[in-house]
């Protein structure tokens, strides 16, 4: 008996990372330091920079933490500011702010998928001091 349920458990695991995987591969993923994310941004009517000042807006107003994460990933359609990096793995979790880079709409999203990020540190613009 006790098989057999070690069987049923090591499948009921199994099923749930495929459907981690596969949800993985329905989202349009533009890692950061490509040719695809330039081409992206080229066309976006709101660059990256914008998408931080917007990012920046929304955390003060809110009151959250995360204005100033970096930038990995532009995923179905929207630049994804993620403080939560293991630059150790290294590995990126989906949460964060996501600005909308056509329309602005922004919103925080808790997401607890990790991907890998093809750039090391991605972007993060410094803030200007006077």
């Amino acid at each position: 008996m006790k098989v057999y349920y070690n069987i049923l458990f090591i499948t009921l695991i199994s099923c749930t990372n495929m459907s981690n995987k596969d949800n993985l591969e329905q989202l349009n993923i533009i890692h950061y330091g490509t040719e695809a994310f330039k081409n992206f941004e080229n066309n976006a009517p709101i660059k990256k920079e914008k998408a931080r000042e917007i990012c920046i807006s929304f955390c003060d107003q809110k009151k959250i933490i995360g204005g100033n994460s970096p930038l990995f990933f532009i995923i179905n359609g929207s630049y994804v500011f993620s403080p939560y990096y293991n630059s150790k793995i290294p590995e990126v979790t989906l949460t964060g702010i996501w600005v909308n880079a056509n329309t602005g709409e922004v919103k925080f999203i808790k997401n607890i998928k990790k991907i890998r990020p093809e750039s090391q540190f991605g972007w993060q613009s410094l803030p200007e001091f006077k």
